[in-house]
Protein backbone atom coordinates (compact mmCIF):
# COMPACT_ATOMS: atom_id res chain seq x y z
CA UNK A 1 0.00 0.00 0.00
CA UNK A 2 1.30 3.80 -0.82
CA UNK A 3 2.80 5.45 2.40
CA UNK A 4 0.43 7.88 4.16
CA UNK A 5 2.67 10.55 4.99
CA UNK A 6 5.27 10.95 7.41
CA UNK A 7 3.17 11.25 10.65
CA UNK A 8 3.23 14.94 11.35
CA UNK A 9 0.66 16.17 13.64
CA UNK A 10 -1.76 18.54 11.11
CA UNK A 11 -0.83 22.44 11.95
CA UNK A 12 2.53 21.39 12.57
CA UNK A 13 5.50 23.42 11.13
CA UNK A 14 8.82 21.34 10.01
CA UNK A 15 12.46 23.05 10.28
CA UNK A 16 12.89 25.38 8.09
CA UNK A 17 9.17 26.58 7.12
CA UNK A 18 8.25 29.86 8.21
CA UNK A 19 4.17 30.10 7.04
CA UNK A 20 2.91 32.89 4.80
CA UNK A 21 4.30 36.09 4.10
CA UNK A 22 7.33 37.76 2.82
CA UNK A 23 9.02 38.39 -0.80
CA UNK A 24 9.92 35.70 -2.45
CA UNK A 25 13.16 34.27 -2.82
CA UNK A 26 15.42 34.78 -6.24
CA UNK A 27 17.22 32.31 -7.80
CA UNK A 28 20.42 32.42 -7.66
CA UNK A 29 23.71 31.77 -9.28
CA UNK A 30 25.02 29.02 -6.96
CA UNK A 31 26.06 25.76 -7.90
CA UNK A 32 23.46 23.37 -7.47
CA UNK A 33 24.21 20.58 -4.71
CA UNK A 34 23.57 16.75 -6.08
CA UNK A 35 21.10 15.23 -3.75
CA UNK A 36 22.30 12.80 -1.79
CA UNK A 37 20.54 9.95 -0.28
CA UNK A 38 20.29 10.67 3.81
CA UNK A 39 19.90 6.85 4.95
CA UNK A 40 19.61 3.55 4.18
CA UNK A 41 15.99 3.08 2.81
CA UNK A 42 14.44 -0.21 1.50
CA UNK A 43 12.68 0.38 -2.09
CA UNK A 44 9.64 -1.49 -3.51
CA UNK A 45 11.48 -2.15 -6.48
CA UNK A 46 15.06 -4.01 -7.10
CA UNK A 47 15.65 -1.64 -10.60
CA UNK A 48 17.57 1.38 -10.15
CA UNK A 49 17.93 4.44 -12.68
CA UNK A 50 21.62 5.51 -13.43
CA UNK A 51 22.15 8.78 -14.77
CA UNK A 52 25.28 10.84 -16.19
CA UNK A 53 27.00 7.86 -17.94
CA UNK A 54 30.00 9.08 -20.15
CA UNK A 55 28.99 8.28 -23.35
CA UNK A 56 31.09 5.45 -23.80
CA UNK A 57 29.58 3.47 -20.75
CA UNK A 58 28.75 0.04 -22.12
CA UNK A 59 26.01 -2.25 -20.33
CA UNK A 60 28.64 -4.28 -19.83
CA UNK A 61 31.40 -1.72 -18.34
CA UNK A 62 28.20 -1.03 -15.94
CA UNK A 63 27.61 -4.15 -14.74
CA UNK A 64 31.31 -4.80 -13.59
CA UNK A 65 30.89 -1.86 -12.06
CA UNK A 66 27.45 -2.31 -10.16
CA UNK A 67 28.26 -5.81 -8.97
CA UNK A 68 30.98 -4.70 -6.67
CA UNK A 69 27.67 -4.29 -3.95
CA UNK A 70 25.16 -6.87 -5.16
CA UNK A 71 24.36 -9.28 -7.68
CA UNK A 72 22.63 -7.66 -10.80
CA UNK A 73 20.47 -9.24 -12.99
CA UNK A 74 20.51 -6.81 -15.80
CA UNK A 75 22.45 -3.84 -16.89
CA UNK A 76 20.32 -1.73 -19.82
CA UNK A 77 22.13 1.13 -21.11
CA UNK A 78 19.64 3.09 -22.98
CA UNK A 79 20.21 4.07 -26.99
CA UNK A 80 18.55 6.85 -29.20
CA UNK A 81 17.17 4.20 -31.49
CA UNK A 82 17.80 6.02 -34.75
CA UNK A 83 21.56 7.03 -34.08
CA UNK A 84 22.26 3.94 -31.26
CA UNK A 85 24.14 6.62 -29.48
CA UNK A 86 24.03 6.29 -25.50
CA UNK A 87 21.34 8.27 -23.77
CA UNK A 88 23.56 8.96 -20.87
CA UNK A 89 21.26 7.02 -18.92
CA UNK A 90 20.73 3.02 -17.73
CA UNK A 91 18.43 0.66 -15.57
CA UNK A 92 20.13 -1.57 -12.84
CA UNK A 93 17.88 -4.48 -11.58
CA UNK A 94 19.93 -6.19 -8.27
CA UNK A 95 18.49 -9.40 -7.11
CA UNK A 96 16.37 -8.12 -4.21
CA UNK A 97 15.55 -4.66 -3.37
CA UNK A 98 17.90 -4.68 -0.25
CA UNK A 99 21.23 -5.08 -2.07
CA UNK A 100 19.27 -2.13 -4.52
CA UNK A 101 19.16 0.05 -1.76
CA UNK A 102 22.71 -0.78 -0.64
CA UNK A 103 23.90 0.13 -4.32
CA UNK A 104 21.95 3.33 -4.14
CA UNK A 105 23.97 4.40 -0.59
CA UNK A 106 27.53 2.87 -2.35
CA UNK A 107 27.37 4.36 -5.85
CA UNK A 108 25.26 7.67 -5.37
CA UNK A 109 27.70 10.47 -6.43
CA UNK A 110 31.11 8.09 -6.74
CA UNK A 111 32.82 8.75 -10.11
CA UNK A 112 32.41 6.38 -12.94
CA UNK A 113 33.81 6.96 -16.31
CA UNK A 114 35.35 9.88 -14.64
CA UNK A 115 31.47 11.19 -13.90
CA UNK A 116 29.91 11.29 -10.35
CA UNK A 117 26.82 8.94 -10.92
CA UNK A 118 23.05 9.80 -10.21
CA UNK A 119 21.78 6.73 -8.51
CA UNK A 120 18.03 6.70 -7.40
CA UNK A 121 15.35 4.08 -7.58
CA UNK A 122 13.38 3.46 -10.88
CA UNK A 123 10.19 5.55 -10.42
CA UNK A 124 8.42 3.95 -13.59
CA UNK A 125 5.81 2.00 -11.69
CA UNK A 126 5.05 4.92 -9.61
CA UNK A 127 5.16 7.33 -12.41
CA UNK A 128 2.12 4.80 -13.90
CA UNK A 129 0.14 4.40 -10.49
CA UNK A 130 -2.04 7.89 -11.11
CA UNK A 131 -3.37 10.13 -8.73
CA UNK A 132 -3.71 13.76 -8.22
CA UNK A 133 -0.55 15.86 -9.40
CA UNK A 134 0.53 19.00 -7.19
CA UNK A 135 3.09 20.65 -8.66
CA UNK A 136 5.73 22.61 -5.95
CA UNK A 137 7.78 24.79 -7.37
CA UNK A 138 10.45 27.58 -5.64
CA UNK A 139 12.33 24.83 -3.77
CA UNK A 140 15.74 25.68 -2.42
CA UNK A 141 18.35 23.56 -4.24
CA UNK A 142 18.74 21.81 -0.67
CA UNK A 143 15.38 20.55 -0.72
CA UNK A 144 15.10 16.00 -0.46
CA UNK A 145 12.08 14.23 -1.10
CA UNK A 146 12.52 13.64 3.03
CA UNK A 147 12.20 16.93 3.87
CA UNK A 148 9.29 17.48 1.50
CA UNK A 149 7.50 14.47 2.54
CA UNK A 150 7.76 16.13 6.25
CA UNK A 151 6.37 19.57 5.08
CA UNK A 152 3.50 18.14 3.23
CA UNK A 153 2.64 14.92 5.74
CA UNK A 154 -0.02 16.27 7.24
CA UNK A 155 -2.15 16.13 3.94
CA UNK A 156 -0.70 12.31 3.58
CA UNK A 157 0.71 12.23 0.04
CA UNK A 158 1.38 8.67 -1.24
CA UNK A 159 4.61 10.34 -3.38
CA UNK A 160 6.75 13.03 -3.08
CA UNK A 161 9.36 13.05 -6.11
CA UNK A 162 11.69 16.13 -6.16
CA UNK A 163 12.69 16.59 -9.86
CA UNK A 164 15.69 16.52 -11.13
CA UNK A 165 18.35 16.34 -13.70
CA UNK A 166 20.30 13.31 -15.08
CA UNK A 167 23.61 14.79 -13.03
CA UNK A 168 21.44 14.29 -9.86
CA UNK A 169 20.90 18.16 -9.52
CA UNK A 170 17.86 19.52 -8.02
CA UNK A 171 15.78 21.20 -10.56
CA UNK A 172 14.04 23.53 -8.21
CA UNK A 173 10.46 21.81 -8.05
CA UNK A 174 8.58 18.49 -7.12
CA UNK A 175 5.86 16.46 -7.83
CA UNK A 176 3.73 15.46 -4.94
CA UNK A 177 0.92 12.76 -5.34
CA UNK A 178 -2.36 12.32 -3.76
CA UNK A 179 -4.74 9.60 -3.88
CA UNK A 180 -7.83 12.28 -3.95
CA UNK A 181 -8.32 15.48 -5.42
CA UNK A 182 -9.75 16.60 -2.63
CA UNK A 183 -6.42 16.35 -0.46
CA UNK A 184 -4.47 17.96 -3.45
CA UNK A 185 -6.82 20.95 -2.79
CA UNK A 186 -6.74 21.18 0.78
CA UNK A 187 -2.68 21.14 0.65
CA UNK A 188 -2.58 23.73 -2.16
CA UNK A 189 -4.98 25.74 -0.02
CA UNK A 190 -2.78 25.49 2.93
CA UNK A 191 0.54 25.65 1.02
CA UNK A 192 0.36 28.34 -1.82
CA UNK A 193 2.36 31.01 -0.83
CA UNK A 194 3.90 29.14 2.45
CA UNK A 195 7.62 30.59 2.65
CA UNK A 196 9.85 27.65 3.22
CA UNK A 197 13.55 27.78 3.78
CA UNK A 198 13.10 31.69 2.41
CA UNK A 199 11.57 31.00 -0.76
CA UNK A 200 7.29 31.38 -1.42
CA UNK A 201 6.40 27.79 -2.76
CA UNK A 202 4.26 27.78 -5.63
CA UNK A 203 1.82 25.18 -4.71
CA UNK A 204 -0.78 24.05 -7.54
CA UNK A 205 -2.16 21.57 -9.78
CA UNK A 206 0.24 19.95 -11.97
CA UNK A 207 -0.85 20.71 -15.69
CA UNK A 208 -0.37 17.66 -17.86
CA UNK A 209 2.11 17.38 -20.67
CA UNK A 210 -0.28 18.19 -23.55
CA UNK A 211 -1.01 21.29 -21.99
CA UNK A 212 2.30 22.36 -21.72
CA UNK A 213 3.10 21.85 -24.83
CA UNK A 214 0.13 21.16 -26.84
CA UNK A 215 2.36 21.51 -30.67
CA UNK A 216 4.90 19.18 -29.24
CA UNK A 217 3.01 16.83 -27.67
CA UNK A 218 0.85 16.46 -30.99
CA UNK A 219 4.07 16.09 -33.33
CA UNK A 220 5.46 12.95 -31.34
CA UNK A 221 1.69 11.62 -31.35
CA UNK A 222 1.65 11.64 -35.34
CA UNK A 223 -0.42 15.43 -34.90
CA UNK A 224 -0.91 17.22 -38.47
CA UNK A 225 2.09 19.37 -39.13
CA UNK A 226 -0.52 22.17 -40.23
CA UNK A 227 -1.10 22.85 -36.33
CA UNK A 228 1.80 24.28 -36.12
CA UNK A 229 1.88 28.03 -36.11
CA UNK A 230 4.96 29.35 -38.95
CA UNK A 231 7.83 29.30 -37.14
CA UNK A 232 11.96 30.48 -38.94
CA UNK A 233 13.39 27.78 -36.49
CA UNK A 234 14.40 24.61 -37.16
CA UNK A 235 14.99 21.82 -34.89
CA UNK A 236 18.40 19.75 -36.12
CA UNK A 237 19.34 16.14 -34.49
CA UNK A 238 22.26 13.55 -34.80
CA UNK A 239 24.51 16.26 -34.97
CA UNK A 240 28.20 15.23 -34.48
CA UNK A 241 28.98 15.40 -30.06
CA UNK A 242 32.28 17.62 -31.22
Amino acid sequence: APPRGCGCPRGTVPAGAQGHGGAMAAYNDEAVPVQQPSAIQVPSTATLFVGNLAWSTTSEDLKKYCAAVGNVLSVDVQSHADTGRSKGWALVTYSTSEEAAVAITQLHGHDFNDRPLNVRVDRSNVEQMGGTLVFVGNLPWSTTNEQLLELFGQFNPFDVNVKTTMNGRSRGFAIVRFDTPERAEVAIGTMQGFIFEGRTLDVRIDRPLTDRRPKRAANEEGGAEDAQEPTNTLFVTNLDWK
